[in-house]
């Protein structure tokens, strides 16, 4: 590992020690242990720690150390986040610099997992699997990293810098709405990408406008540092609100920010190529053994009879029994499958042999969720997050438990389902199928949870289309209304949840409006609190926090 990435990082402990000796005071050493991916939880929970797994990418032994890591540290407990982390929660701050330093002796780093700076660099999960990929984006994902990780230019940026690279037009990393994305083109023969910039979800969302149909892949690095000097000069560094690289695009406009970028890169390009280590990474090549059914949460990879499956547990939140009994199996096999984190909280073991699919497919019935319906992509919410208005956590819990009588085919009825607890999107509402985000509303001399609902949001076309707003419920209601949802949507007949949203719109308004009635609070007092609280609902404690 570089030298100076090195320092970086175990530096850490000696300015945790002058915190904690007074020598430096709690808004200098808030602004160095952010950097770290290390946030202050609220009700006095402890600390969040996020370990930056690579683009999602971990071995078998880097998930080994995070699980004895989670044992010492986290209550025996991880949880998979939307960016293809893990983070370790209700940890003590004195533990923070042990946590750090032996994550970073495994190759996984903490520096960059918060903060003004590049956050973990997005990848397609299924990367050098896939059928139907050009190429594999792999090691040019890894290498942004790598080079992101070396400049320390990169840790005093205005807000987050986040990349992703997508391996095909499905754009399963979200290039689309990143601030810098990359998806594989092809130009008489020759491959290269297609080029995205300036989207985002959270202040103000809004899609990547596309900036180059097609740039050969040795040119991709000067993107990478060219926006990031764009940014680093224009960025709003007085107004957080105002910060990300979109809100220089809204007021440029869409020809004058491609003009800029086109400068910054040309300057980059004078100053040759800024960083070059990019490696092969290599995948198990021996076609496996036909497997009869493959099933839900099977992908079938580009190698014959070779196969991903998903594992996913409720919220992203995972008691280390069950990963351990994942790597257990994996040990018996007389090969090695790779692990990849996945955006929705999750993650995949591919390249499994066909022989070998009913063996996973077992465990995966007894240890993790088995429907759609369990796999909502929830953010923490109020329950952690200090800038959070409603717990997102518990309203998709709520829902996972109303559904739990329910058929396997309404269970199975609604996918795509995201949920926010405040309009931030880190719960990524605005590309769910069916997305919430929280929010507050008075009724009467009282606060009550409410969640805005949002439909069809998509990835699938030339540019992202974020979910369109149609109403807005209580929070007690979701979980009814969801299975009504459901049901109408079996009656239906319409299969692709996509088109009966779209053309149900009446139905749907008319579920809403059924659901959005509040009672008095000495009718039902228990409209009034949130899921998983006992005192009535109020934005005590609630922002200015740390933004994750």
């Amino acid at each position: 590992m570089n030298k100076k990435v090195k320092e970086g990082h175990y530096n850490y402990r000696e300015n945790l020690k002058k915190y904690l000796n007074k020598e430096i005071d709690d808004a200098e050493f808030r602004a160095i242990r952010v950097q770290f991916g290390i946030y202050e939880e609220r009700n006095n929970r402890g600390y969040m720690v996020r370990a930056k797994i690579g683009s999602g990418v971990i071995s078998i032994k880097q998930m080994e150390k995070v699980i004895e890591l989670a044992k010492k540290y986290s209550h025996g407990k991880i949880h998979f986040t939307t960016r293809q982390a893990i983070q370790f929660h209700e940890t003590r701050l004195e533990d923070s610099a042990n946590i750090v330093e032996k994550l970073f002796e495994i190759g996984i780093l903490t520096r960059g997992a918060g903060g003004n700076c590049p956050r973990n660099v997005a990848l397609s999960v299924f990367s050098g699997v896939d059928k139907n990929e050009l190429f594999d984006v792999t090691p040019f994902a890894l290498e942004t990293a790598e080079y992101l990780s070396l400049d320390e230019q990169n840790f005093h940026l205005p807000r987050k810098y986040k990349i992703a690279f997508s391996n095909n037009t499905k754009d399963t990393a979200y290039a689309k709405i990143a601030d810098l994305g990359f998806i594989p083109a092809i130009k008489k023969g020759e491959n290269g990408f297609k080029v995205y910039a300036a989207g985002g979800l959270g202040n103000n969302s809004s899609p990547s406008i596309l900036i180059k149909e097609f740039i050969s892949l040795d040119n991709y690095i000067f993107y990478v540092k060219g926006i990031r000097d764009l940014f680093h000069n224009h960025g709003d560094r007085t107004n957080k609100a105002k910060a990300r690289i979109r809100h220089i695009l809204q007021k440029v406009g869409e020809d004058e920010f491609r003009r800029m970028v086109s400068y910054y890169v040309a300057e980059a390009k004078k100053d040759g190529i800024p960083y070059k280590n990019r490696k092969e990474v290599k995948y198990i090549t021996e076609e496996g053994k036909e497997s009869k059914r493959a099933g839900k949460d099977i992908f079938s990879e580009k190698v014959k009879n070779r196969y991903s499956i998903y594992f996913h547990n409720i919220n992203g939140n995972s008691n280390i029994e069950e990963i351990i009994e994942v790597l257990k199996l994996i040990k018996t096999l007389d090969y090695i499958p790779s692990i990849r984190l996945t955006n929705s909280q999750g993650f995949y073991v591919r390249e499994i042999d066909g022989k070998d699919l009913d063996k996973f497919k077992e465990l995966k019935k007894k240890k993790f969720t088995n429907n759609y319906i369990n796999r909502i992509v929830a953010c923490t919410g109020a329950s952690t997050c200090k800038l959070g208005l409603c717990f997102a956590q518990m309203l998709s819990k709520a829902i996972s438990e109303r559904f739990e009588h329910e058929s396997s085919k309404i269970k199975d009825a609604l996918h795509g389902i995201h949920i926010s607890g405040c309009p931030n999107s880190c719960g990524q509402h605005h590309i769910g199928k069916i997305g919430f985000f929280g929010k507050a509303k008075r009724v009467g001399e009282n606060l009550v949870p409410f969640y805005a609902i949002v439909v069809n949001g998509s990835l699938a076309g030339e540019t992202a289309k974020l979910a369109e707003q149609i109403g807005e419920i209580p929070a007690k209601s979701v979980p009814n209304f969801l299975v009504e949802v459901a049901e109408k949507k079996i009656a239906n007949g319409e299969k692709d949840l996509e088109k009966y949203l779209l053309n149900n719109r009446d139905e749907l308004k008319n579920l809403i409006e059924k659901w959005a009635k509040v009672p008095t609070i000495e009718e039902n007092p228990d409209y009034y609190s949130d899921f998983g609280q006992n005192e009535h609902f109020s934005l005590k404690g609630r922002g200015p926090g740390e933004e994750y």
